[in-house]
């Protein structure tokens, strides 16, 4: 393993191979050195930290007074609410000139003990989409979705992702979530689009990455005939770039709504990353109401080593997918890998999109798990989600080649 103090000695090579970025981005970096792929020789998917903001979580039944004095309290000079919400989330800015961490510290007191009303406080960061392979961008964005809205009591598949092109000619059948089912009412017919606080989840990354996750898991139900619905939840816009933010407005969003969240995306962080106690705090919460699916991202590197979030978080209702091969004989050359914070290898390599279209990623292997635990979840009645890494313990398939340095919790195939 290459040592994170000799990583940031290729502080040079990394700003200029990060050089797509634009500049106000490289400068409002947290961490502007930390890892660089040792295979590809390119960074990795680093977050890019806020100098002038935090997210903070409050305490239940805080009342909006109290909120209103602690952002006066600690000078807030503008919030952000999450839409469709229990309002217990916020993004607060700062002046421009501020020190963050002393912020930071401050809010959380000289004890770590936050004041009465919050109970966690967070560093604001984006990051973007990895690269996946042969990409391609089909359909319309503005016919309605209305006929794709499917009216069944299956599984609920929330997908964390750049939206959904309903219109893509491989979703046959109504599939879309049915809001007039949610106990919590919101202004949509489906999901919801947290990039521009509105309910068009419409798919507008070039690559339309979300159109694939969706397309995989909802082709898999339909040829298993589990009844299913997928919540869009859109956290990445045009440019696919998400914000930590967002995804925890999704997060609460999905709550009393999904039994599956499946996340195809991350960020790479080191041991002097702040920690994203928030994200960590809602995995909790949902311990025995919603199963996370992450992938284990593309880097060829150990997450065991070079850690990377949400896959490398290691509560029991959260499994990292890695990606198999073609011919399903051993690690794809791309996947990610790690003995304790990868889970198990589904299909990720040259998977059938379209009739011209073959995709892979670790992204595509993800959605592959979610729809078998779906099956899972369907056919068993009401199997808690840290139940079902056991239920796909027996699923899985041994991989014979499966030698060497790279390998998973159970490398076990889910197919």
């Amino acid at each position: 393993m290459m040592k994170y103090t000799k990583i940031l000695a290729l502080l040079t090579t990394f700003f200029l191979l990060f050089s797509c970025m634009d500049e106000n981005e490289i400068s409002n970096t947290y961490e502007k050195s930390t890892l660089v792929n040792q295979n590809q020789n390119h960074p990795l998917n680093i977050p890019v930290y806020a100098n002038d903001q935090l997210i903070v979580q409050y305490q239940q039944g805080v009342s909006a007074l109290q909120k209103m004095r602690l952002r006066n309290s600690f000078e807030v000079m503008n919030y952000k609410i999450c839409e469709n919400c229990d309002g217990l989330i916020e993004k607060w800015f700062f002046s421009p000139d501020v020190n963050l961490e002393h912020k930071k510290a401050s809010i959380k007191g000289d004890e770590g003990a936050e004041p009465e009303g919050i109970i966690n406080v967070d560093n604001e960061f984006t990051f973007r989409f990895e690269r996946e392979s042969n990409q391609s961008h089909t359909g319309s964005q503005f016919p309605s979705y209305d006929n794709k809205i499917a009216h069944n009591n299956g599984i609920v598949i929330a997908v964390f992702d750049s939206g959904i092109n309903y219109n893509f000619s491989g979703f046959t059948n109504p599939f879309l979530y049915d809001a007039n089912r949610s106990p919590q009412y919101y202004p949509s017919n489906s999901g919801w689009n947290f990039v521009s606080h509105n309910s068009n989840f419409y798919d507008d990354y070039y690559i339309q990455h979300g159109t694939k996750v969706s397309y995989i898991i909802n082709k898999t139900l339909d040829s298993l005939n589990i009844p299913h619905q997928i919540l869009p939840v859109k956290v990445s816009g045009a440019n696919g770039k998400a914000s930590y933010f967002d995804i925890l407005c999704g997060m609460c969003f999905i709550d009393q709504k999904a039994d599956i969240a499946q996340m195809s995306l991350g960020w790479y962080s080191n041991s002097n990353a702040p920690i994203n106690t928030i994200f960590i705090n809602k995995l909790k919460e949902y311990s025995n109401q919603i199963l996370f699916v992450t992938s284990a991202g593309n880097n060829n590197s150990n997450n065991d080593d070079i850690l990377h979030y949400p896959s490398s978080y290691p509560q029991t209702n959260l499994l990292a997918i890695a990606a198999a091969n073609k011919s399903l004989t051993k690690f794809a050359s791309f996947s990610n890998f790690g003995d304790n914070s990868v889970d198990f290898l589904a299909p990720g390599e040259n998977i059938f999109f379209d009739s011209s279209t073959r995709i892979s990623g670790t992204s595509y292997a993800a959605p592959y798990v979610s729809a078998i635990a779906a099956k899972i979840m369907y056919q068993n009645g009401n199997v808690p989600p840290d139940q079902i890494e056991n239920f796909l313990i027996n699923y899985g398939t041994p991989l014979p080649t499966l030698t060497g340095l790279k390998n998973t919790k159970y490398n076990l195939l889910i197919n």
